[in-house]
């Protein structure tokens, strides 16, 4: 039920990924059981984060995904922005552990 449900919400990320103008972005709020799924099953990450029982995403961390599938349908991680952070300064990361 849980993947099915995923599997649906992903399907309506792209078909809202599609109305989005040039230059402009999609933005897409969930929680990290949702993104590891997510990340395992669509996106075009590195091998070793996919073998990771559950990948520790970070509060408030960023991923930028490229819509568009790849050539091995996966969909591609944009400039390396997967699961970071660096927004938030180091001493205020503590606090939403």
């Amino acid at each position: 039920m849980f993947q099915s449900r995923i599997a649906d919400a992903w399907e309506m990320i792209l078909e809202h990924a599609k109305e989005v103008p040039h230059q402009q972005v999609l933005v897409v709020v969930t929680h990290g059981m949702v993104l590891d799924h997510i990340s395992k099953t669509y996106l075009d990450v590195d091998p070793q984060i996919r073998q990771l029982q559950i990948i520790p995403f970070r509060n408030t961390s960023l991923s930028l995904v490229d819509p568009s599938p790849g050539h091995n349908s996966f969909h591609k991680i944009i400039s390396g922005i997967f699961n970071d952070d660096t927004h938030i300064p180091p001493e205020e990361s503590k606090s939403l552990l």
